[in-house]
């Protein structure tokens, strides 16, 4: 009855029932009202028939995915052929085209792609060797994306799936998540050179873009100039993310500190016995006497991570006719303070539970851990186990935030607990690193990387000599944008005769202004009285504010100076062809 319901209907179905679409109408969105039903028809004899046996399905939302385990390839290829022509036969007669050809004719090789591979290695079932495969397949990415994206002649073409055709985001949105997929499992590819090439081959199209460059601008230039980090490290920083978090150890820490991961779902509360908290604010201390009329328990609790790098977190406790109790808590230096924040505030609880201690309030300067705790549906760790501690504590518990540094007693005694909390010498209190550690540390090592990669390459020298490192990029162009003329004059690849003469465009690399002068950028710019007028004004002005009229690093310093300079080689690349006559 489906069948010929489907051949009445000249209906076709995308794997895996999620779009039905007509085949001489318009398609339906992903999540329309009839990919449900279409689901449960069609798709329910193929999960039937992987009941059983050493075959593994799992269907989710729209996608159907099968996992085959063996002790060795023969092994698996069995599996996948036995089991082949069943998804074929199932394809052709629900007319699923897509079914056909993705299981039919892929699955016989999934286990040489990288998709599968990562799938296996995952479930710890085969071993993953990818010298070969995996160069193959970023050289296929890399041609096959070039082909959409870069024109014949060099020129890009907008992809239509990017909203924004601008370069940036084009490398952003779509080149390096499709670069970087699965890296965490082939990402150690990049040790190869060839690899390497060919992702900063890639990547140096786009960036010749971003600056308005020259094609022949080197990549190790373009690059710099374009603030972008090289891809292969790009990958090399996802693979060393996605490992930390696959194996709970960053390799910047010792094996003992061990990654901060969130409550699985299977340790979460009810979703009817999660209650998240509610707060007031308090920014003086009538307004904490007000919000804290009916508790007879006070206690503050803050966080502190130090220059230096040391977490701490303390809280202090008042209570009528007591002393302040004062607890100071170590963390270790890769935590956060979000970490601190959330922890100061678990360990009071703790604290006032262990002495019944039935009205109590907590007040935080921390606006990010209290919203933490006010989503009842938190998977932080730390957080579940304050939701755990409010449903457990017999008394009632109120939040309070209130305003840091603005005077309020207990709020500066608690700041100054957790400062002092970070400075002790002792065994931590919590240690588990959050994945923003491992983030940061790839970060900056890679930035350590490029910068070392820039400054020591035999390319991009003329780039050097304005620009001596990424430091003094990245500082220039928090001023300014990237231009074509200024693109020429960093680069030295612009209309000048010594760069045309290069590529036999014109018959001399000599200036007219002196037949035995080359006509360099250098030469334009400082000596060529071709240009002495605007050379004149600029060099007064940058006299006058007692800077070096052609130190990019300098001029930064003073907007009228840079603005200055950028008007002065404008001014010279504009009439530059004129000048030349070509």
């Amino acid at each position: 009855m489906v069948d010929s319901y489907l051949e009445d209907r000249c209906v076709r179905l995308r794997y895996a029932g999620a779009e039905c679409r007509r085949v001489t109408t318009k398609g339906c969105v992903q999540g329309s009202i009839g990919g449900p039903t279409f689901w449960n028809l069609l798709l329910d004899p193929l999960l039937r028939d992987l009941e059983g046996g050493d075959l593994r399905g799992q269907a989710f939302a729209d996608d159907v995915v099968l996992v085959i385990s063996g002790d060795n390839e023969p092994v698996i290829m069995y599996a996948a052929s036995a089991w082949a022509p069943a998804a074929s036969k199932l394809g052709v007669r629900k007319e699923l085209d897509t079914v056909q050809r993705g299981f039919a004719q892929k699955l016989v090789k999934a286990y040489r792609t990288v998709s599968l591979n990562s799938a296996l290695l995952l479930a710890g079932l085969l071993p993953l060797d990818l010298r070969i495969q995996e160069a193959a397949a970023l050289y296929e990415v890399k041609r096959g994306y070039s082909q959409r994206v870069v024109g014949d002649r060099g020129v890009e073409v907008p992809v239509p799936v990017v909203s924004a055709p601008h370069p940036v985001d084009q490398v952003g949105q779509v080149i390096e998540p499709i670069i970087t997929y699965a890296a965490g499992i082939w990402g150690d590819a990049v040790r190869y050179k060839k690899v390497r090439r060919k992702l900063i081959s890639l990547q140096r199209g786009f960036a010749i873009r971003v600056v308005r460059g020259f094609r022949t601008i080197s990549a190790n230039a373009a690059i710099a100039l374009a603030q972008f980090t090289p891809l292969d490290l790009k990958v090399k920083a996802v693979r060393t993310v996605e490992r930390a978090r696959l194996t709970s150890r960053s390799p910047y820490l010792p094996a003992d500190v061990r990654l901060h991961r969130p409550t699985p779902p299977s340790q979460l509360a009810h979703p009817a016995d999660r209650l998240g908290i509610t707060f007031s604010t308090a920014y003086t201390e009538e307004d904490v006497d007000r919000a804290c009329s009916t508790m007879h328990t006070r206690i503050y609790t803050d966080g502190s991570k130090l220059d230096g790098g040391e977490v701490g977190a303390a809280f202090v406790v008042f209570r009528p006719d007591h002393q302040p109790v004062v607890r100071k808590l170590k963390l270790h230096d890769s935590c956060t303070v979000f970490q601190a924040e959330l922890l100061a505030i678990e360990r009071a609880i703790i604290w006032a539970s262990d002495r019944h201690l039935m009205d109590i309030a907590v007040l935080s300067d921390s606006h990010s851990a209290l919203q933490e705790l006010e989503n009842p549906a938190s998977t932080n760790s730390i957080a579940t186990l304050v939701h755990t501690h409010i449903r457990n504590h017999p008394g009632s518990i109120e939040f309070v935030w209130v305003k840091a540094h603005a005077g309020l007693m207990g709020n500066e005694a608690a700041d100054a607990a957790a400062k002092s909390a970070a400075l002790l010498h002792r065994t931590p209190d919590f240690a588990l690193f959050p994945i923003s550690h491992v983030k940061r540390r790839v970060r900056e090592d890679h930035h350590t990387t490029h910068n070392n990669r820039y400054t020591t390459s035999d390319k991009g020298v003329h780039t050097r000599e304005w620009l001596p490192d990424l430091n003094s990029i990245d500082t220039l162009f928090k001023h300014t944008n990237h231009t074509f003329s200024l693109t020429q004059i960093l680069t030295g690849h612009g209309f000048h005769r010594y760069y045309l003469h290069r590529f036999k465009i014109t018959h001399t690399d000599k200036c007219n202004c002196n037949p035995n002068a080359i006509q360099t950028i250098e030469h334009l710019i400082k000596t060529c009285p071709r240009y002495a007028s605007a050379r004149d004004r600029h060099e007064r002005l940058c006299s006058y504010l007692d800077l070096d009229p052609y130190a990019l690093q300098a001029l930064t310093t003073k907007e009228r100076a840079l603005e200055s300079f950028l008007e002065y080689v404008k001014h010279i690349v504009d009439t530059l062809k004129e000048y030349n006559s070509t």
